[in-house]
């Protein structure tokens, strides 16, 4: 398929909502995009976590791709004009998904979704430490979405996800429904329930609206609940090792999956040990891996788990 290039990479916003693409051939930063319009509000991904959200000082979109498309919501109408690209652009961005190191499921992203600000000034003042990540959750019990609070020094953004008509399970919100939200502590392995109060200058408070826009005013947590491993013991040795690893259980879930993660969060491999003997031991040969700390994230039946492990 031919064409001629764009001479004119400028897009025109209206009031509201707008569905935009990217018209360049690079990569490039929203916020250079966005620098001289003073009437935006907000961009966000299709059906992904990441939001550019000048108001209260977060990105997490940092860049926009070519191929993709994203909304953006305004105050006033206006337009946005692509920056040309150098020799030194390149698309690094890759259209991956945070790691889920909780219990829950894994929220499935549709095209709409509800963003929630947690102001740095409010996080502080509760008893969220960071490392916890902060989960919401339909009335059904479903985790539309979560994120991790990574310190107390910057404001933090949640957001969440609709129903997806098109899967025969309800896997989000629909318009209308209450907000429930839980916290996961890693160090401790407690769920904590979470009560907010919400900023009323903003359009939407407790309930999910398609596309709607919240900040919380205060948290208030409630008695943490110790999670239950269902009784099974795990040990990985030798641990350090130059990348052979045993892996012992006393009671093998049929469905479990080992993550292996490296310290960036980035799942490497998948194993899948399938039925074994209680007792029985699962090999890892991770010799082709260059030396450092990864992580192991047991999932399955119930189980949850994380392990270190060295490789030198």
């Amino acid at each position: 398929m031919k064409g001629t290039k764009i001479s004119d990479p400028s897009v025109d916003l209206a009031v509201g909502w707008n569905l935009i693409p990217v018209l360049s051939s690079c990569e490039v930063p929203v916020e250079e995009v966005f620098e001289s319009f003073s009437g935006l509000t907000i961009v966000k991904q299709v059906a992904g976590p990441y939001i550019y959200w000048p108001a209260f000082n977060i990105n997490t979109l940092v860049s926009m791709v070519p191929g993709k498309a994203y909304f953006a919501a305004t105050s006033s109408p206006g337009s946005v004009t692509y920056p040309g690209c150098t020799k030194s652009s390149s698309t690094k961005w890759q259209d991956t998904k945070p790691v889920n190191f909780t219990p829950w499921n894994n929220p499935h992203y549709t095209a709409s979704s509800h963003a929630i600000a947690f102001p740095a000034e409010v996080l502080k003042s509760s008893q969220i430490q960071p490392g916890d990540f902060i989960g919401v959750f339909t009335p059904e019990g479903h985790c539309a979405g979560f994120t991790e609070i990574s310190g107390l020094t910057s404001n933090t953004a949640l957001v969440f996800f609709s129903n997806d008509e098109t899967t025969p399970g309800k896997d989000g919100f629909e318009i209308g429904e209450m907000l429930q939200f839980k916290i996961y502590r890693p160090q401790s392995n407690e769920e904590i329930e979470m009560e907010i109060t919400f900023d009323p200058t903003l359009p939407n408070m407790s309930l999910f609206e398609n596309q709607g826009l919240s900040a919380v005013k205060s948290i208030t947590l409630k008695p943490a609940e110790i999670l239950e491993n269902t009784g099974i013991t795990s040990d990985i040795y030798p641990n350090p090792s130059h990348g052979n690893f045993s892996l012992s259980m006393s009671s093998w879930p049929e469905n479990l999956q080992i993550h292996l993660m490296d310290a960036s969060s980035r799942i490497i491999k998948t194993f899948k040990p399938g039925t074994k003997l209680n007792g029985e031991t699962f090999r890892l040969n991770l010799t082709d891996l260059p030396k450092g700390v990864y992580f192991l994230k047991l999932n399955g039946d119930g189980l949850f788990e994380m392990k270190k492990i060295v490789i030198e």
